[in-house]
């Protein structure tokens, strides 16, 4: 008797919509941080390009539109927000050419880039993520030159630490990676 109350009460909930929770395979299941692993491939002149294993949080929040979700991508300390769009199936669809300012600001390097996309791909199936970027990158960065000691005629001479003058970056950064969300908190 107390099953079939408990059945009718989670009966009249649904019906009511009080009791619903998001489908994880519908867009409304599909917020929350998700923890990606992958690589980056950065080709950005003047520099040598280079291939990076990285991680990075993928950070999903609802928009007040239907489908619509913001985007939070963050990794070694820098950050940019993407609009999104997700269908029933996770799919995610990205803005045309979104620009990420970012403002560097290491020990060792500083300046302003603007990294524009080029091309996102995303999907979320049964909380995982998978995602593929490729931005742009143009700007300009100041490297700091260290300090050195020469020797000459013999004596030590010591050179200042100093910043090299600002110099125009540009190339592009492809980045793919995948991971699963994040557990909810507690009383969330």
């Amino acid at each position: 008797m107390f099953g079939l109350a408990i059945l009718q009460f989670v009966t009249v909930l649904s019906v009511l919509g009080a009791g619903q929770t998001p489908s994880p395979s519908g867009p409304g299941g599909l917020a929350g941080t998700y923890d990606l692993a992958g690589t980056a491939h950065v080709s950005i002149s003047p520099f040598p390009a280079h291939d990076y294993p990285g991680e990075m949080a993928a950070t999903l929040s609802r928009a007040p539109s239907p489908g619509a979700f913001s985007l939070r991508l963050e990794a070694r300390g820098y950050g940019c927000t993407l609009e999104v769009r997700a269908d029933q199936d996770g799919l995610l669809q990205f803005p045309e050419e979104a620009t990420c300012p970012i403002e560097i600001a290491q020990p060792d390097a500083r300046g302003h880039v603007d990294a524009q996309l080029r091309m996102g791909r995303g999907r979320i199936v049964r909380g995982r993520l998978e995602m593929d970027l490729r931005f742009d990158v143009d700007g300009r960065i100041q490297m700091k030159i260290p300090s050195r000691t020469v020797r000459i005629f013999g004596r030590d001479i010591q050179s200042p630490e100093t910043w090299a003058p600002t110099a125009p970056v540009h190339g592009t950064v492809a980045a793919s990676g995948q991971g699963r969300r994040s557990p909810e908190p507690i009383g969330r």
